[in-house]
């Protein structure tokens, strides 16, 4: 079984983030702590915080969790690899949706239609959709930065 993580409200870009990787993030940024570390608890969820207090309490009542403490995308990202084990892999056929953390799965391009608009139609190949939101994905620009991302990350796992 893979690790599951939950994030607290202060770390809505990382839940995204980590989203993409494939890995299950749920982030809710309404919640308060003892909400946060029941809903982690109930769902065997590591707690990801920046907040030493919540951290504190996270760890007296046994909750797994990891207290970032680095600045940056890729050098908290690279924080979670580390302190989890995890190895990045950053791949859309193994993504989920960094916007509510559903499974992202290919599409034929036939199936796509007019889900798209017609100029990422005619230029692109390769589509994904999230199986919960039904939003579209595709290997664009956005994709390019994400590879720059990953690659900023694993630049941090080394040193």
């Amino acid at each position: 079984m893979s690790i599951r993580f939950i994030a607290d409200g202060m770390l809505g870009s990382l839940a995204r983030k980590l989203r993409l990787y494939g890995l299950d993030v749920t982030y809710y940024p309404d919640k308060g702590d003892l909400e946060l570390l029941v809903l982690g608890k109930d769902e065997g969820r590591v707690l990801l915080t920046a907040d030493v207090e919540l951290h504190g309490m996270a760890r007296r009542r046994g909750q797994p969790c990891v207290l970032i403490s680095k600045k940056g995308d890729a050098a908290v990202a690279a924080q979670v690899f580390r302190e989890t084990g995890l190895k990045p892999t950053l791949d859309p056929n193994g993504s989920r949706c960094p916007l509510c953390n559903g499974e992202v799965v290919p599409v034929e391009k036939a199936k796509v239609g007019s889900q798209v608009p017609s100029g990422v139609y005619a230029r692109q190949e390769r589509f994904y959709q999230c199986g919960s939101c039904h939003h579209m994905y595709w290997e664009g620009g956005h994709w390019f930065r994400l590879t720059r991302f990953d690659e900023q990350v694993k630049e941090a796992l080394k040193g």
